[in-house]
């Protein structure tokens, strides 16, 4: 029975991660919204380019030949900020070029090997752009 235990520790930080992933590299520790309605839309938002941000990573893994999980979250996210408006302009062969660069630059953005890796559950401060309220 206790063999079990590291699997769900693992799959337990795999969603914990994913949770840093929305609420720090696409800014969704603080929502603007003033009403539900606006709430659930801008949490909506931020799934959804969540999800389109996995899939260029998933993508960029078939070209790359590794795992999706061994690609920087964050990193997918700045390249794909960067090659943005290659995209949005590009059209024919000058746009499958821009999309081929997008993926292997995704592709080189590596997690570095981190074998048992055991992070300690603590309370971390982070830096935040509003004041503290008291």
């Amino acid at each position: 029975m206790s063999s079990c235990y590291p699997d769900l520790y693992h799959h337990r930080w795999r969603l914990e991660l994913n949770i840093r992933d929305l609420k720090q590299a696409l800014g969704m520790a603080h929502l603007r919204g003033h009403t539900p309605e606006m709430m659930r839309r801008e949490i909506w938002a931020h799934l959804l380019a969540y999800n389109v941000i996995r899939q260029v990573i998933a993508q960029a893994a078939q070209v790359r030949e590794c795992s999706p999980r061994q690609i920087r979250f964050a990193g997918a996210k700045q390249a794909l900020e960067a090659l943005r408006v290659g995209l949005q302009v590009g059209e024919g062969d000058l746009w499958g070029r821009h999309v081929e660069a997008l993926l292997r630059a995704i592709g080189g953005h590596r997690i570095g090997t981190r074998p048992g890796r055991s992070d300690p559950w603590a309370v971390k401060r982070r830096p935040k752009i509003y004041a503290r309220m008291t």
